[in-house]
């Protein structure tokens, strides 16, 4: 996918689970520190690659991951801002770098938990939901995890989804839904490339996610360190990402080879400064 003339490039952000303080909801990244006054490492990180990405000709969207934090043997959570409540600092850091990536890219994607099976919605649903992306600024992307085997029969899930899409924000859910369930066909996909495969219903007979070909949303497929393997594997599904149509999501410490693939895929090839033809 391009803006204007560059390709874009997905970069991948841990955020919660880039610390092992747990008091901090293992946030890293010299967040606490600076607190939102100043900007933290993570913060001039991401405006470095940004302004890096464009000399190699793509444009580098940041994707960050559990951006609130989270907490061990926790399932991701959607309302991950309201449970950051305690430690202000969380919300002041992030609320303040989502705002000035607001003007420096065409697209944010932030990548919150799971909304299905979160008790706390059922009591309290519009103010949980206003409240977990309050401060996120309007157009900016929003990714919910495991909506997997939510059905438009039996759950609140999709409408949830169309009330955040309301909000002026971008929705994807996580991973491709059952082919079954095909009230969530219509939604933008984000999904890891090295699992989506072994779902596919269109490759393997007891496999239940939904083939390509009745998918009708934008798919962002991500290649992590952690299941695609080696580097000659990344390497790999990312070219079968882009051979498929589809966004490419890597580790921001991936940039490099990446942004050279997602070029050459556009029939561009990198220079000093920009891209030629």
């Amino acid at each position: 996918m391009t803006a204007g003339d560059r390709p874009q490039l997905i970069l991948w952000y841990t955020v919660g689970g880039s610390d092992g303080n747990v008091e901090d909801r293992s946030i890293g990244w010299g967040i606490k520190k600076h607190g939102g006054q100043y900007m933290s490492p993570l913060h001039r990180k991401m405006i470095a690659d940004i302004d890096r990405a464009k000399t190699l000709g793509v444009d580098a969207i940041p994707l960050l991951h559990n951006p609130y934090g989270t907490l061990p043997g926790e399932s991701m959570q959607f309302d991950q801002r309201i449970e950051s409540f305690p430690l202000p600092w969380i919300r002041n850091g992030m609320d303040k770098m989502l705002a000035d990536l607001q003007r420096r890219t065409v697209e944010t994607i932030v990548y919150l938990g799971k909304i299905k099976g979160d008790d706390d919605f059922d009591r309290s649903l519009l103010y949980r939901l206003n409240s977990s992306i309050l401060d996120i600024p309007d157009g900016q992307s929003i990714a919910c995890d495991a909506v997997y085997g939510a059905s438009a029969a039996d759950t609140y899930i999709d409408e949830i989804i169309d009330l955040i899409a309301a909000m002026a924000h971008k929705v994807y859910i996580e991973p491709v839904p059952r082919k079954q369930d095909t009230g969530f066909h219509g939604y933008n996909i984000i999904d890891d490339e090295a699992r989506r495969r072994r779902r596919d219903s269109s490759k393997f007979a007891d496999a239940e996610g939904a083939p390509d070909s009745m998918l009708a949303g934008e798919q962002v497929r991500f290649v992590l360190r952690n299941t695609a393997g080696n580097p000659e594997n990344r390497i790999m599904l990312a070219r079968r990402v882009l051979d498929h149509g589809h966004r490419l999501a890597v580790e921001y410490s991936d940039m490099e080879w990446a942004a050279e693939e997602v070029l050459r895929h556009a029939g561009k090839r990198p220079r000093r400064g920009g891209f030629e033809q």
